[in-house]
């Protein structure tokens, strides 16, 4: 369950929000970034760039695409 909300480095019993999105994140779990652009100070190319960059098997999702880094852009 997430925490009610608070600061990211507020914790509850269920540690910080930071904690929470560093365990969903090493779980190996494919990840859709949503919005991806080709234009790179968009945070939609920088989130998908560091994601792909640490090793996350990430799926580029945008209908304005064909590819996003060398990867096939998905339109939905």
């Amino acid at each position: 369950m997430w925490p009610k909300e608070k600061d990211d480095d507020t914790e509850d019993e269920t540690g910080s929000r930071s904690d929470l999105i560093r365990i969903f994140l090493d779980r190996k779990n494919a990840i859709a970034v949503v919005g991806v652009s080709g234009k790179p100070k968009k945070y939609g190319h920088i989130v998908y760039k560091d994601l792909k960059e640490a090793g996350y098997e990430v799926y580029p999702v945008t209908p304005y695409m064909t590819e996003a880094l060398g990867d096939k852009c998905h339109p939905d």
